[in-house]
């Protein structure tokens, strides 16, 4: 189905667990026009896509919403996502659909969300909950001061007397892993402290003398929802209240996965919570061999969207602190082909190399802007977050140990220039929080801070640094046909992808930094806008703070030219009432011919006559 002579094709097929391509005997989709797409980085790829087709509305059509588009050019995806919306529309002697798309990021990331404790340090009453129901409960005191003390009343007590606290996993999840220290003093009397499985009544754990276990880490054998901290009367006996006898657990985190939690591990799990992407782990291994930080807090408690996970683990890097994303890529991109996106995830590009070269004086060129802004350089970070107990903390690099949030030579050229961050709450919901707002618009009901930790909050901080402390370049430059590679080669602009690198040949940096690899701009490309009735490609590149994750999940489309809105030259139309996606131009009339004014006087039968003939003389040219 071609659809113009550049080679772009639009493929639609049903929503289903087959992929078959839809039926369209009429062969409208050979006939849309303007045909837009972007991408962008992070996440993405693909963001927004859309088209208008011209057909009689009182015919049958076999595309529905949540129908998957896939754009070729020739055999390469460049653009793959989901229908959104369908806005048929008549004017006159003219019929039509606009068709807008979504990419998966959009589509299916911003809006698949889970309740997952990955790892859960937190203590709290919400979280480990005392159960009145264990037996003679009312003669222990509980104290959650930095740890989970039991300690006996001043009472008397019978064997198998016992307090106890409850952890519960979220439905569907279970506890696989506890890490804890513990400590029984018993004196002359018998107690004994306990970890227990509640699915299968045993103890994972136990001590029943005096002493201390240290860097407990318990696989817990058959996986539970729940799990129990109890402290138990050995014996028939009588305490004292003076603090003598106790059960105490410190250091707590109980764990949903067995492994070290890192962002490799969540990509992989996020892989298997959905079942609408594809169960391949070939894209998330673009962080194995990385070195990346462990994350000892992550809790999602308020099913929150795959995107604001994904984006939130991002954000800590990998410990050189370089940035780190997520993405969703073509679903042919996976080692089976099942229609569903592959999650793919790895390290920025570290511009020692380009995918892209173009040159301002070259033909190809159309326009540019490029700015290097010094406005927006951070290079003294005050980094707050939401400790496991609810409290607000912050450090800072006045702080001991945390003296790498500032950077010397940035701060020496530029002066110091503080900003102070979130940790854990930049993200899009809680983000949003940040800015004023204490409900998820969404949904309205309350959000809630990420717990994160001192650790954490510091290789936030220093990745954000490394991000910031130099002037970074922004702008964007229009091509059209073809940008060079490279080599030299030419690449159809309609492939040009976000997230690649692209080298501004001939524009001289008048400073060049430590941190520059060559004596020109080299970029990383943030956003792409690719219109095939031109086929023109404008680039954007940042700064864009990978902290603060573009956002899709309401989609502002590209404005189209329709029949009844004609447009603007810019979106599609040619100002004057939508030429660029008349039927007539796709087949080769030219406005103000005699053939133009006796097809736009032409019935539909006349029409679809007209395009049958120019559809057999093209076959025979083919």
């Amino acid at each position: 189905m071609p659809y113009t002579t550049n080679g772009l094709t639009i493929e639609v097929y049903y929503t289903s667990t087959l992929r078959v391509l839809i039926n369209d005997p009429d062969g409208v989709l050979t006939l849309a026009s303007g045909l837009q797409f972007t991408s962008a980085f992070p996440g993405g790829l693909y963001t927004d896509c859309s088209f208008y087709v011209p057909r009689e509305l009182a015919n049958y059509w076999d595309v529905r919403g949540a129908d998957q588009v896939v754009i070729r050019n020739g055999q390469r995806v460049v653009w793959e996502g989901k229908i959104d919306n369908l806005n048929s529309q008549s004017s006159g002697g003219e019929q039509g659909t606009l068709v807008q798309a979504t990419g998966y990021w959009g589509a299916l990331m911003m809006r698949y969300a889970i309740r997952k404790r990955w790892a859960d340090t937190r203590i709290t009453e919400d979280v480990w909950k005392w159960q009145t129901g264990a037996t003679n409960s009312s003669k222990f005191t509980l104290d959650r001061q930095n740890r989970i003390r039991f300690t006996p009343k001043a009472a008397t007590f019978a064997a198998n007397d016992y307090a106890a606290v409850r952890f519960t996993m979220p439905t569907g999840e279970t506890c696989k892993r506890i890490t804890f220290d513990a400590t029984l003093s018993e004196g002359a009397q018998a107690w004994s402290i306990t970890v227990r499985n509640l699915a299968d009544n045993a103890n994972e754990y136990s001590r029943t003398s005096d002493g201390t276990d240290s860097s407990q880490d318990v696989t817990i054998d058959t996986a539970s929802q729940s799990i129990e901290l109890r402290f138990i009367a050995g014996a028939s006996q009588t305490a004292t209240s003076d603090g003598t006898y106790y059960g105490e657990f410190s250091n707590i985190t109980v764990y949903s996965e067995t492994g070290t939690i890192d962002a490799e591990e969540v990509g992989y799990d996020i892989i298997d919570n959905c079942t609408e992407i594809t169960q391949s782990d070939i894209g998330v291994a673009g962080l194995t061999g990385e070195t990346l930080p462990a994350i000892d807090i992550l809790v999602f408690d308020d099913f929150t969207s795959l995107a604001d996970i994904a984006m939130y683990v991002a954000g800590f890097g990998n410990t050189s602190d370089e940035s780190i994303y997520f993405q969703c890529r073509a679903s042919e991109e996976a080692e089976t082909n099942d229609g569903k996106p592959l999650l793919a995830a790895g390290v920025y590009p570290d511009l020692t190399s380009a995918n892209y070269v173009v040159r301002l004086a070259d033909d190809n060129v159309t326009s540019a802007d490029i700015n290097r802004s010094y406005a927006d350089i951070k290079n003294w970070i005050a980094v707050n977050y939401t400790d496991e107990r609810n409290e607000q903390q912050i450090i800072t690099p006045a702080d001991s140990g945390y003296e790498t949030l500032t950077d010397a030579t940035s701060t020496a050229a530029y002066g110091r220039r503080v900003d102070s961050i979130q940790a854990g709450n930049v993200q899009t919901y809680a983000y949003m929080n940040t800015l004023g707002s204490s409900f998820n618009p969404l949904t309205g009901r309350p959000l809630n801070h990420r717990p994160s930790s001192a650790g954490l909050a510091l290789y936030y901080g220093k990745r954000y640094l490394a991000k910031w402390k130099n002037p970074l370049w922004s702008g964007s430059i229009t091509v059209v046909g073809y940008i060079l590679g490279s080599g030299g080669n030419e690449i159809p602009a309609s492939e040009i992808e976000a997230g690649k690198v692209l080298d501004i040949a001939d524009y001289l940096v008048d400073e060049v930094l430590a941190s520059d690899t060559v004596d020109y701009p080299r970029v990383i490309i943030t956003a792409t806008s690719y219109d095939a009735e031109s086929e023109t490609c404008v680039i954007s590149f940042g700064p864009l703070d990978d902290l603060k994750m573009i956002q899709l999940e309401t989609m502002n489309f590209i404005p189209q030219a329709t029949p009844s809105t004609g447009g603007t030259a810019a979106a599609g139309g040619d100002g004057a009432g939508g030429d660029r996606l008349n039927w007539k131009r796709k087949i080769g009339l030219k406005p103000g011919t005699p053939e133009w004014e006796r097809a736009s006087r032409a019935s539909w039968s006349e029409k679809q006559a007209m395009i049958n003939a120019w559809k057999k003389k093209r076959k025979k040219k083919g």
